[in-house]
């Protein structure tokens, strides 16, 4: 009948919009995941001493 028919279009619809909401929530995680390495990263350069640093930064530079 018209009225399951309806209600199918309805049901699929909501199927899709279910599948977008799984793929941005994966997408999401993946970018959260990417900005706690990044944010990992840079405390342990901030809490590395300016010496240490100094001396990293010396040893990039080109030799003349």
């Amino acid at each position: 009948s018209e009225k399951n028919a309806q209600i199918r279009t309805i049901h699929n619809y909501l199927e899709q919009v279910h599948e977008l909401l799984e793929s941005r929530e994966m997408r999401v995680t993946a970018l959260n995941q990417e900005l706690a390495e990044a944010h990992h990263r840079i405390e342990e350069f901030s809490h590395r001493s300016f010496w240490k640093r100094f001396t990293d930064l010396f040893i990039l530079l080109p030799s003349t």
